[in-house]
């Protein structure tokens, strides 16, 4: 499902983050960035398989919520 401007989620989170590149948004370097970015984010914008893939990408962890909310908090409060 496509979000804000017909965007991935991760599409959408490093364009707003201004990465370069979208496996910049590994870098800690942005997770305040992120983080910041995050809070504009409604969760329910992006399905929830989008937000999975978004907590796996970020963090580099395989973790699995069941809904958008849990998985934006955990971005949120790394």
């Amino acid at each position: 499902m496509k979000g804000k401007n017909n965007l991935s989620l991760l599409e959408y989170i490093s364009f707003k983050v201004g990465c370069m590149y979208l496996s910049d948004l590994r870098c800690n370097s942005h997770l305040y960035n992120i983080q910041h970015e995050l809070r504009s984010i409604d969760p329910y914008d992006y399905c929830l398989k989008e937000w999975n893939d978004a907590v796996n990408y970020i963090t580099g962890k395989d973790v699995n919520f069941d809904n958008s909310e849990k998985a934006l908090e955990f971005l949120i409060n790394l």
